[in-house]
């Protein structure tokens, strides 16, 4: 298994791990385990951070910079659709 695959894998358990977890502090009953569970969706947040930055400089997640006329093209065409 190549670094990209390793580090491809570890970006999509750590998205996985954030739903999950996120999920849970809205559901948690008890304010201490929502507290504590938030505490650890942090960590997660961050190491899901980390990934994406290193594979983003490693040009192992390319980012497209896209220009304005394009997003005022989808934000015009978004704003009419619900008017």
């Amino acid at each position: 298994m190549d670094d990209k695959l390793i580090m491809q894998n570890l970006l999509d358990c750590t998205k996985g791990l954030c739903t999950l977890l996120n999920q849970s502090v809205i559901e948690a009953n008890d304010s201490t385990l929502s507290g504590d569970l938030k505490n650890v969706l942090s960590v997660f947040l961050t190491v899901q951070h980390e990934t994406y930055k290193t594979m983003q400089d490693e040009g192992w997640y390319p980012v497209e910079q896209v220009k304005m006329p394009a997003i005022n093209k989808v934000k015009n065409k978004f704003s009419s659709a619900s008017a």
